[in-house]
């Protein structure tokens, strides 16, 4: 999986994460990370069909370094 991964961003650039890796990324739990997409707290979803979706990598570092900032 890694190695496809590694594949597809030095192809594309771009990396998409499935909920548990957000959910670990950040901290939290699946449950969580569902609250916290109700409340508008993390950037749109890419979805390929209702259960098939993730968040862009580069989304999700760009809320943290956010997130970051504005705690200091």
């Amino acid at each position: 999986m890694e190695l496809a991964r590694a594949r597809v961003q030095s192809l594309t650039n771009h990396v998409l994460l499935r909920p548990i890796e957000v959910a670990a990324m950040l901290g939290t739990t699946r449950k969580t990370l569902r609250e916290m997409e109700a409340r508008g707290e993390l950037p749109p979803r890419v979805s390929f069909s209702p259960k098939v979706f993730g968040w862009r990598l580069a989304d999700m570092e760009a809320l943290i370094r956010e997130k970051m900032g504005a705690a200091a």
